[in-house]
């Protein structure tokens, strides 16, 4: 038998040329083949260099009412209207999958845009359409401000996030002058939103009024001019019946900075409803949603700081009615005798009219009614005075101007 000696003599023989045999060459660096594909950059936040804004005619400022009030406009229309955001990144690479993401907040629901990109380099600008959420912008009943996230992806890989904060206001107030590069825009259409004849309060309104027995229907215009007036004064009536008062309240609770922004303050039906208070604004578009209800065409009179109601009537012609003076009278202070002698004091009823109920030729209720007429019929001088003095500036001077509900109704959604 072979000694240890031998033994590890061949085992060492063996390694040795088990090494050698077939030893594949060893390469230095400088000599290694180039790499048949190239190595690609990784995409990073600042090759796509995402940037987001919003739309600087708003001067950071979100208005509820005009998205809703808008959110048919393209489609009625087959135009865009101004966008929101503006979007803007470069494209990272040739046929790149680019997503934009703007997630889900409390005036948006998530909104998605999609493109491929045609080249490397190259600045892509958006203003994509966003997916608002209409109905919780109908219910932001006081101003404040939040951060909307928006994300760009490549090829389904998150690469940046960017947070645009902006400021919102309240669903009432009504932006209606803004200015666009430069130029004033007047949107006065906008406060047709704040009519709605489709309230459910309407009808239940007026099955209360045909209750007060004034009128025996509302027929619109079925009955010609005559008719009409029947109709608004059984309404006005009912307004005095309530107490709606006159509220001084009509500046918005936001100044633009620039003076380039105009918005008013505009309550809704049911608020009307609720506190018994409107300004011109809200008592205007409050009878405008009854009056469309009951087939009138009735018409929103925009003056400088001021606001009052047409009619168009049946006859071709316009009957106007300062809104405010609905306030003037409150019947549910007159129910005795001497609260009539108050009434024909304050020159609420003339002497004719007193008299006659004096000599038991007109009862108390309807020298009541005679009240709230007197006080209609001064509305009605009062707003045909103030348009005959102004009838030449009508739609020539800013903030002279007549909207048609019915007409603006084909483009502006009612809010509520």
């Amino acid at each position: 038998m072979p000694n240890l000696k031998q033994t590890l003599l061949l085992l060492i023989s063996l390694f040795l040329f088990s090494c050698s045999e077939d030893e594949p060459e060893v390469m230095l660096p400088s000599q290694a083949e180039e790499p048949t594909q190239p190595i690609e950059t990784p995409i990073t936040s600042a090759t796509v260099d995402l940037q987001v804004g919003f739309n600087p005619t708003f001067e950071n400022t979100f208005y509820p009412s005009w998205w809703y009030a808008i959110s048919s406009y393209s489609v009625n229309y087959g135009i865009n209207e101004d966008p929101s955001f503006i979007v803007t990144y470069k494209e990272p690479k040739l046929n790149a999958e680019v997503k934009i993401e703007f997630e889900e907040t409390r005036i948006n629901k998530k909104t998605i845009v999609q493109q491929v990109s045609t080249s490397e380099g190259n600045t892509v600008v958006l203003a994509p359409k966003i997916n608002w959420d209409y109905e919780a912008l109908k219910n932001i009943n006081a101003p404040g401000s939040l951060s909307v996230p928006v994300n760009i992806y490549v090829d389904n890989s998150l690469i940046s996030t960017k947070y645009i904060a902006i400021n919102y206001r309240s669903v009432n107030e009504c932006l209606f002058i803004y200015s666009n590069e430069g130029e004033i825009v007047e949107a006065y259409d906008m406060f047709a939103s704040y009519v709605n004849e489709d309230h459910p309060e309407i009808d239940a309104i007026l099955e209360e009024i045909l209750n007060q027995g004034i009128v025996k229907q509302f027929n619109g215009y079925s009955d010609g001019d005559s008719g009409l007036i029947n109709q608004v004064a059984a309404i006005w009536y009912w307004m005095q019946s309530k107490g709606v008062k006159y509220s001084s309240i009509t500046n918005s609770s936001f100044n633009s900075p620039s003076g380039n922004l105009a918005s008013q303050y505009v309550r809704f039906f049911d608020e009307v409803l609720e506190n018994n208070q409107a300004n011109c604004a809200d008592g205007t578009v409050f009878l405008a949603s009854i009056l469309r209800k009951i087939g009138l065409d009735p018409l929103i009179i925009l003056v400088p700081g001021h606001m009052y109601l047409g009619i168009n009537s049946s006859e071709g012609g316009l009957y106007l009615i300062e809104t405010t003076v609905v306030g003037a009278v409150d019947l549910r202070t007159i129910n005795t005798p001497s609260d009539l002698a108050v009434s024909y004091s304050n020159n609420q009823l003339s002497s004719t009219q007193y008299e006659e109920y004096l000599l038991g030729q007109a009862s108390f209720a309807f020298t009541k009614y005679r009240i709230s007429i007197n006080s209609l019929n001064y509305a009605l001088n009062y707003a045909a005075n103030d348009y005959n003095n102004n009838s030449d500036k009508f739609f020539k001077q800013p903030q002279y101007s007549i909207i048609n509900i019915k007409e603006a109704r084909t483009r502006i959604n009612p809010i509520k």
